[in-house]
């Protein structure tokens, strides 16, 4: 290993050499791979920062729920999985539509996003994508909810102690409201049933 390729990593790997019969194999391939991975099956579920998120789907023999940066979909009855896959950081808030099929995921990180997908197909991609990281700047999305009709969405982000809370018209992508929440750690959110 040349000394210029051991600077590009950590300290710690500058002890580890490369097998024997290798050279060509650490130098980096500017092209994209010509395949894809699939998820065919995920494991368990996300808990870290996330607060309650399993839900019934419209038909109950369906849950859903956070792993990792994805929504799973599992049917009960035979095990099989469907995976909304669109996120790039990990999935810690998860609400469900009044109609039963549609969700709203919301992501942690510096680019947090929330996005409203159909349980039913949930490989089909988004309905729709709002991008709360120009409100919240940092810490993510830390719950969410639909309003009663399901018209709205509220969502509560940015630091867990100086958060600001959203109110969007998802269906138009538009933010209606924006305030400064609480100075304390919020965990749930909802509508007033009036």
């Amino acid at each position: 290993m040349s000394s210029k390729q051991i600077d590009k990593y950590p300290r710690f790997l500058k002890t580890t050499h490369p097998p024997p019969n290798s050279s060509g194999l650490m130098e980096s391939n500017p092209e994209k791979p010509l395949s894809k991975l699939k998820i065919e099956y995920i494991h368990g579920c996300s808990k870290k920062g996330c607060y309650g998120n399993v839900f019934h789907v419209d038909d109950e023999q369906h849950l859903v729920y956070p792993a990792a940066g994805c929504g799973v979909v599992l049917n009960v009855e035979d095990n099989t999985q469907k995976v909304f896959c669109k996120h790039d950081d990990d999935v810690v808030a998860l609400a469900k539509h009044p109609n039963g099929r549609y969700f709203a995921s919301g992501q942690m990180g510096k680019d947090d996003m929330i996005y409203i997908w159909d349980s039913h197909q949930p490989e089909a991609g988004p309905i729709k994508a709002l991008k709360t990281n120009t409100q919240f700047k940092n810490g993510g999305v830390l719950t969410c909810c639909f309003s009663t009709e399901g018209s709205l969405l509220a969502c509560v982000g940015g630091s867990p102690k100086m958060n600001i809370i959203l109110i969007y018209d998802w269906n138009k992508g538009t933010c209606l409201a924006n305030v400064k929440g609480t100075n304390e750690e919020v965990y749930a959110l909802c509508f007033s049933k009036r």
